[in-house]
């Protein structure tokens, strides 16, 4: 679940948290980005966006994925492409 779902996140517009958080941003930025450019920046910087995280070491995704959840289980997704998984 993104940041932006999970509590208390879930209770805000997080479309004009993003957008209020760009026009501040702008200011420090030297060259103008798309928004989807924004969104990692933003994300990288706290910001609660709807973006999963997403780590090519599998040890790094474990800890991410069981570090705020000690009591349930937790799942690590992973994508490889034109590959096929036995």
């Amino acid at each position: 679940m993104p940041k932006a779902g999970r509590s208390p996140y879930d209770k805000y517009n997080d479309e004009e948290t993003f957008y209020a958080w760009k026009r501040q941003a702008m200011i420090f930025l030297k060259e103008s980005y798309n928004d989807w450019d924004m969104l990692t920046i933003a994300q990288h910087h706290g910001l609660a966006t709807r973006l999963l995280d997403w780590s090519f070491n599998p040890l790094v995704a474990a800890y991410f994925a069981v570090k705020d959840f000690e009591d349930c289980d937790a799942v690590i997704y992973a994508y490889l492409k034109n590959q096929i998984l036995m």
